[in-house]
């Protein structure tokens, strides 16, 4: 188990009010990944009923990445942050709103120094909110692609 060990993972939270463009923010990780590492295997992947948001465990050359791109229900955070240890993923990119349970969720799993807290402010407009997304899923990505190499 990870309990204090050296092999806690990284963990990259998206943060932000409704409507920011978190979960957009790290399903765009999840496709950078999957077009620069053609030989990714999807090891788990389940999708919300409208097919927009993904729990996914991807694996890179032996790197294993969960990713969570909804907040919602509440207890989504908590069961997906459960799974990924469990699959003892090294990397964790998932999205919180900026207080209450899902941030909670993060808090009491991960201590902060292994939590990257990345801040989507509220957008001023949808080209605003698509280039914070663009952004800021630029930076996770080449933070993951700095651990899988």
């Amino acid at each position: 188990h990870y309990a204090g060990s050296v092999n806690m993972p990284r963990l990259f939270a998206v943060k932000g009010r409704p409507g920011s463009g978190k979960g957009k923010t790290v399903r765009q990780v999840y496709k950078k990944l999957l077009a620069t590492f053609p030989d990714a295997k999807n090891k788990l992947c389940q999708r919300s009923a409208d097919r927009r948001d993904i729990c996914v465990v991807l694996k890179i050359d032996g790197t294993l990445i969960g990713i969570e791109s909804n907040n919602h229900p509440k207890d989504r955070t908590e069961r997906s942050l459960k799974l990924f240890l469990s699959k003892r993923c090294d990397v964790i990119v998932c999205a919180t709103l900026t207080r209450g349970n899902t941030v909670e969720a993060v808090k009491n799993r991960f201590a902060e120094r292994e939590i990257t807290w990345l801040h989507l402010p509220e957008p001023a407009s949808m080209p605003a909110r698509e280039k914070a997304c663009r952004a800021k899923a630029d930076e996770i990505f080449h933070e993951v692609c700095a651990i899988v190499k």
